[in-house]
């Protein structure tokens, strides 16, 4: 298979195989099939991957630089040691995908499905959160200052000992979340408070 710069309806083949440098920049695939399929090692710049399939892909130790993933299913995806910088995840699934040592730095993961996504200790000041489902998600220690969790499903939410300072929590059902050992500033505070029934004059 050539890499043609946009791939369509196609189950794709090892990572190396399509692109033996390594590197793929400036490509689109819509509506791929990529499960079970080894992507490891590869690097990612400028991508756009549309409604793709990721099923127990390997993309361990691989790094991503403002690629987009839009829609796309990572069931037990294996992202260990993978990086994440400045992508876009908007509506993307995330069922059992494995994190272990993986790093994200800002990026926009929206409406995304990241439920009992385990992120503990991981740093994600920035981050945009939309909408995003984190239902009974593992954040314990996680740095989420000035994060975007507008809206955001927190139930059942795992956090203790993260820091949230300057985050926007801005219309998320906060009256069902564990503070407890969670770093806030005075604004949350407040609106923590008056999602607890309190009168804060």
């Amino acid at each position: 298979m050539e890499a043609t710069g946009r791939f369509q309806d196609l189950s794709m083949p090892d990572g190396a195989a399509l692109f033996p440098g390594g590197v793929v920049e400036g490509q689109e695939f819509v509506r791929c099939r990529f499960a079970h399929r080894d992507w490891s090692n590869m690097a990612t710049a400028r991508t756009r991957f549309v409604d793709c399939d990721f099923t127990d892909t390997a993309w361990n130790a691989s790094l991503h630089r403002g690629t987009a993933f839009l829609n796309c299913r990572f069931r037990g995806t294996n992202l260990f040691g993978a990086a994440l910088q400045d992508c876009k995840l908007t509506g993307s699934q995330f069922e059992e995908a494995h994190w272990m040592g993986a790093a994200i730095e800002r990026g926009d993961w929206s409406y995304a499905a990241l439920r009992r996504v385990a992120w503990d200790g991981f740093h994600l000041a920035g981050i945009k959160l939309v909408e995003a489902d984190l239902t009974g998600a593992h954040l314990e220690r996680a740095t989420l200052t000035h994060a975007d969790l507008a809206r955001a499903t927190l139930d059942g939410v795992h956090w203790a000992g993260a820091d949230l300072r300057g985050a926007n929590l801005a219309g998320a059902a906060l009256s069902q979340v564990s503070w407890r050992r969670v770093r806030i500033d005075v604004g949350q505070a407040v609106l923590v408070a008056s999602s607890l029934g309190a009168q804060v004059e």
